[in-house]
């Protein structure tokens, strides 16, 4: 028997920074005594920690929670073994100078879904990545509007390409993207999804924690695969429960 399902909201915290608090009543005025945590160290991501706040938990709280369930993962990253605890007021930034990006490309297929196409890019925008470009796949839609979002955003920076494919499928609108991809790291997300500012940065280095892996310049010559969790922004009641749980149990 399953449990039943329990509505949440989601943060991202930071421990290179001071922890908050976490309410129980968020500014949406909803009381949620569930928060599922997106826990990055200097902006690197370490894990997802679902925490118990009861009726709210202070700092030190949330510091106690979050060593529990992630102590070992938070030492590895710190090279530091010796460490028992997250201090409230964070560990600090390291300022060491970013490793160069490998360029790349991110590819949404999209298919009647405008606004939220819309959204979805100017996240995509707002990536801390130094050498990007976006190929929007438009899927065998009968709203035109997809054609108008991309426009709008072009002319920019960063290169925002539309890309049609009169076919049916996801599978078919990534393939349609590939002729346009000009980097040699390929990010596939999706129209209704508003990324977080290091995804790409994150996405692009995963292949350099693998054994031999090779240098940034025969980068180009392997095929990779990395992937991580679509967190929604509410874990509330969904239309599709399971699906939902599926990203917050």
């Amino acid at each position: 028997m399953t449990s039943p399902f329990e509505p949440a909201r989601v943060a991202v915290l930071d421990l290179a920074d001071p922890l908050p608090p976490l309410d129980a009543v968020g500014v949406d005025g909803q009381w949620r005594r569930r928060v599922v945590a997106l826990v990055l160290l200097d902006g690197q991501p370490l894990g997802v920690a679902d925490l118990d706040i009861g009726t709210g938990i202070g700092p030190t709280g949330v510091a106690n929670h979050l060593w529990e369930l992630l102590g070992p993962t938070i030492r590895e990253s710190l090279g530091r073994p010796h460490v028992d605890r997250i201090p409230v007021g964070g560990f600090g930034r390291t300022g060491r100078p970013p490793a160069p990006d490998l360029p790349a490309t991110v590819v949404v297929a999209t298919c009647n879904r405008p606004n939220e196409l819309a959204l979805c890019i100017t996240s995509l925008l707002a990536l801390d990545h130094d050498d990007f470009d976006i190929v929007v796949v438009d899927n065998a839609a009968d709203d035109p509007r997809a054609r108008e979002v991309v426009a709008r955003f072009g002319g920019g920076r960063t290169p925002v390409r539309y890309v049609h494919e009169p076919r049916p499928g996801l599978a078919r609108a990534h393939n349609a993207a590939r002729p346009h991809v000009t980097g040699s790291v390929i990010a596939i997300t999706d129209d209704d999804v508003v990324v977080d500012r290091s995804w790409l940065r994150w996405l692009s280095r995963g292949g350099s924690w693998w054994p031999n892996y090779p240098s940034p310049e025969s980068f180009s010559r392997w095929t990779a695969c990395c992937w991580g969790p679509a967190t929604p922004p509410s874990c509330a009641p969904p239309r599709s429960p399971a699906r939902c749980s599926d990203f917050c149990r």
